[in-house]
């Protein structure tokens, strides 16, 4: 069985729900990522991606300071275990649509695995 960690990419970089759009679009530029996770108070709550982002840009683009992550996140992402099946993950993530997965380890965020 090939396991989620051996697949993951390992996740150092998170974007507090209190954030602005803009903000965190300039955080995925600097570190070069297409997806973050977003935390409140060390809690996985969500997660925004620059589609998230460039939607609502090209709606109101100068809103992108007034408009919060919690605002434009997916909340409840999926979330699987670094020890789990990558087989399972795929199929799971294909039923569902989801393009993401959060990557955890007790219930702290280890990673991302994407489609």
């Amino acid at each position: 069985m090939s396991q989620i960690k051996d697949f993951m990419t390992a996740s150092t970089h998170a974007i507090g729900r209190d954030q602005n759009l803009r903000f965190a679009h300039d955080r995925m530029q600097q570190w070069g990522i297409h997806q973050v996770p977003v935390l409140d108070g060390g809690v996985l709550v969500g997660v925004i991606n620059e589609r998230d982002i460039a939607l609502i840009s090209a709606v109101a683009p100068a809103q992108l300071e007034t408009i919060l992550v919690e605002e434009a996140m997916t909340s409840e992402p999926y979330t699987v275990g670094m020890g789990d099946d990558i087989a399972e993950v795929v199929a799971h993530m294909l039923q569902h649509k989801y393009s993401s997965a959060v990557v955890t380890d007790h219930n702290k965020v280890v990673g991302l695995f994407a489609s």
